[in-house]
């Protein structure tokens, strides 16, 4: 699997609960200012995101499982 981004590295842009594509309607972020945003997405050679937008047929991506992990230190200090 190929993805490919161009980020626009002098775009501003402010994170808002409806720029983040998320189930949530809240982000403890909202209100700050990023430099540096995504223009396109490419994956496997079609667009996904443009110009803001997700431009992508649902289904087309694939889900990744990862395992949970909590950090947490140990008696010595160390992150595990």
């Amino acid at each position: 699997m190929l993805i490919f981004a161009i980020i626009d590295l002098n775009k501003e842009k402010e994170i808002t609960p409806d720029i983040l594509y998320s189930a949530q309607d809240f982000t403890p972020f909202e209100g700050m200012i990023l430099k540096g945003c995504p223009d396109y997405t490419i994956l496997r050679g079609k667009p996904t995101f443009e110009n803001g937008k997700i431009v992508a047929k649902v289904g087309y991506g694939s889900f990744m499982k990862r395992p949970v992990r909590f950090h947490y230190k140990d008696e010595y200090g160390n992150i595990k």
